[in-house]
């Protein structure tokens, strides 16, 4: 008997000391963790004055030009009626109805491109306010009627910010999403029923929701 006493002795200076460890221990680490709070605190606030900075820039400096829109997925043939300011291969709206009505486009063309390996071109026509309403409210009857995408014409921000964007664009499908651009450089994609508008300013949180 008293030699099971002595087993269960504890000896009151090591778990003293052994307190002392654990509540050290404890207090290191709820001070690791304070401290991991406030560094997020602190990159959260900097990514906020960040969008704000970067708001604030696009605000000032457009990323659209609106003087001018791009037509993608131009034949050969159609291009040479648009160097003719001629639109009516475009298709639109009325195309089925009177001739005259056949396409409400216009413009002027200012340049075209290929891409590499391509036999389609884009095209850089120059429209005025009401040109470009016209073809903007359009664009699902042309694309549709003449196999045409019309976009916006970017800035040289415009085209810096849709590079740096891509890779997000690009890695949405992978997450089962099926990504669009919207004004050129923002990104949106569809969740319950609704366009969501991909927030890249602040941890890449979802900030918007279009119906």
């Amino acid at each position: 008997m008293q030699a099971a006493q002595r087993q269960t002795t504890v000896d009151p200076a090591k778990f003293a000391a052994f307190q002392e460890e654990v509540s050290s221990s404890f207090v290191f680490e709820r001070e690791k963790l304070e401290a991991s709070m406030q560094r997020l605190h602190e990159c959260e606030v900097a990514m906020a004055a960040h969008k704000e900075q970067l708001q604030q820039l696009t605000s000032c400096l457009p990323v659209v030009d609106d003087g001018h829109v791009v037509l993608k997925h131009v034949s050969g043939t159609m291009l040479e009626e648009l160097k003719l300011s001629e639109f009516s291969a475009l298709g639109g709206p009325f195309t089925s109805g009177r001739d005259d009505q056949a396409c409400r486009a216009g413009g002027s063309f200012v340049r075209c491109w290929q891409g590499k390996g391509r036999s389609d071109w884009k095209v850089v026509v120059a429209v005025t306010p009401s040109q470009r309403n016209t073809v903007l409210s359009d664009a699902k009857a042309i694309r549709r009627t003449g196999g045409v995408v019309v976009a916006p014409y970017l800035t040289v921000l415009g085209c810096a910010l849709r590079r740096a964007r891509q890779g997000k664009f690009d890695e949405l499908p992978g997450k089962g999403l099926s990504p669009r651009w919207r004004k050129g450089v923002e990104i949106e994609y569809m969740e319950s029923g609704g366009w969501m508008l991909y927030d890249f300013g602040h941890f890449g949180l979802c900030v918007g929701f279009r119906p």
